[in-house]
């Protein structure tokens, strides 16, 4: 968290990169991204397989292949975040076991409408995939299985603010845009 991933090619992949120990990674991955900037990338912000996650306050700005790629079966409470001049920000793709599925909350993006305003792109899934790229919700998550407490800042504050508070030379500065 409050870290900043520019200029890569691939950046985070939770999950393994094979399929044999879905069932174990199911129960045990659970895992938050949150006041992350993903600028310059080309994919894997985050690729999340079999597990649990919680992206919150991020911002997504220059993906080129596809950001965040929940896979195999995985559960994502996408939450607050900001994307902008990307492609395929949020999908399912390349996937041999099952798409995951996706819940999206007071994300910048609201419709297909917005693909336009915040100059987001879609490439075709491939066969088995999928896109968000109506920006509807895909399933629930189940909330009853975070452990912590938070508020997160408006998608709004994360585009404003969220640049003057992640890397290094910070001193632990936190996001607020009260």
């Amino acid at each position: 968290s409050y870290s900043i991933f520019k200029n890569h090619d691939k950046t985070n992949m939770v999950g393994g990169s094979g399929d044999g120990n879905g069932a174990k990674e199911r129960a045990f991955n659970r895992i938050t991204f949150s006041n992350n900037i993903w600028q310059d990338i080309t994919q894997r912000a985050p690729r999340a397989r079999f597990g649990q996650f919680h992206v919150y306050n991020n911002l997504y700005d220059g993906i080129t292949s596809s950001g965040i790629n929940v896979r195999a079966g995985g559960l994502a409470l996408i939450e607050n975040n900001w994307f902008q001049n990307s492609n395929n920000p949020i999908t399912c793709r390349y996937d041999t076991v099952g798409c995951g599925k996706w819940e999206l909350v007071g994300n910048n993006t609201k419709s297909a409408a917005d693909n336009a305003t915040y100059n987001i792109s879609w490439d075709s899934a491939g066969s088995g995939g999928i896109n968000a790229d109506t920006w509807i919700s895909t399933t629930t998550f189940p909330r009853s299985k975070l452990t912590y407490t938070y508020s997160p800042a408006s998608a709004q504050c994360v585009k404003n603010g969220l640049l003057n508070v992640v890397g290094v030379g910070k001193n632990l500065a936190t996001l607020s845009c009260n």
